[in-house]
């Protein structure tokens, strides 16, 4: 089974990624890449990109049987749009006013600025209370459902997922980007391969010898 077999999925999601990635930036390039007009419209590419990223889910993840592996990507259907639909939302609330995220440390000791407000820095805040507790949901529910089975799982999806954000933001300060870096991180598309390979990782097999059955035994030693 396809499940069994680490490197095809490893690289697979690695492939997932870079395409998701290439969709972004193509889709963005092609509307048009001045100023904040990447937020006005609908990215054809996330969904594209989720839908691909759910069917990998549905061939690796390694859930049995039938009806619980259905369940699962059921589960995280929902889950992603919900997740996405409050991203853009609170992104759309957040970088229309001018603001970017290299500001929200002085808010709390210097609120008399232009854009110093509630109502311009929450949904700002909003967004890195998200950021963390999308992995954190995401790996609750593969293991609701009998993937993510290891505290491996947890902690490599975790960590790559939120290293996605400094990752790709110290990448676009040594790019052209630079002047804007919290909004280039994701109009780029930087941030993409990282989130894509850290929601990934708590549905991949670590090992041969890790990877367990639902039933509690290993995987390649049934039939």
């Amino acid at each position: 089974m396809a499940e069994r077999h680490p490197i095809m999925a490893w690289a697979s999601l690695v492939a997932l990624s870079l395409t998701a990635t290439g969709l972004w930036r193509a889709e963005v390039e092609w509307h048009g890449w001045g100023g904040l007009t990447w937020i006005g419209y609908f990215h054809w590419a996330v969904p594209i990109s989720a839908g691909v990223f759910i069917a990998w889910i549905a061939v690796f993840c390694g859930v049995r049987p039938w009806w619980k592996r259905a369940a699962l990507i059921a589960a995280e259907i929902l889950f992603a749009v919900v997740a996405l639909w409050a991203a853009k939302r609170m992104m759309v609330e957040y970088f229309h006013t001018g603001a970017n995220f290299e500001q929200m440390p002085h808010f709390w000791f210097d609120n008399s600025g232009p854009v110093a407000s509630w109502g311009v820095w929450v949904p700002g805040y909003l967004l890195f209370i998200l950021y963390p507790l999308v992995p954190l949901i995401g790996c609750a529910i593969a293991r609701t459902f009998g993937a993510c089975r290891t505290w491996k799982h947890w902690l490599v999806s975790n960590a790559v997922f939120l290293a996605a954000f400094p990752a790709a933001y110290e990448a676009v300060c040594h790019t052209p980007y630079a002047s804007d870096p919290s909004i280039h991180t994701i109009k780029t598309g930087f941030i993409v391969p990282l989130l894509i390979i850290g929601l990934g990782a708590a549905f991949l097999p670590m090992s041969r010898r890790s990877r367990m059955s639902p039933e509690g035994t290993p995987a390649h030693s049934r039939g």
